[in-house]
């Protein structure tokens, strides 16, 4: 059972590093904006959040949701990696 568990931590260690990579080099401020905007949490220029975990749901809603030229984030950072 603890090679189960310590296969998990490591899937999730590359999982969180990947999530970081692809926020740093796709996610734009207009695609934030959108996001925000989607979410009700956008107020003006601020983002409003009610908790703390909001940000997460931001940047997740972010990545899979939002798309720029039919494409999502993810998408588009698969296709960057492989050119």
């Amino acid at each position: 059972m603890l090679d189960l568990l310590e296969k998990y931590k490591k899937y999730r260690r590359k999982g969180v590093k990947l999530n970081i990579e692809m926020i740093e080099k796709c996610i734009t401020r207009s695609v934030l904006e959108k996001a925000s905007r989607y979410l009700g949490i956008l107020k003006g220029n601020t983002l409003i959040f009610e908790y703390e975990d909001e940000v997460n749901v931001l940047m997740d809603f972010a990545l899979h949701e939002i798309k720029i030229n039919g494409k999502n984030v993810i998408e588009i950072y698969i296709g960057k990696i492989w050119l």
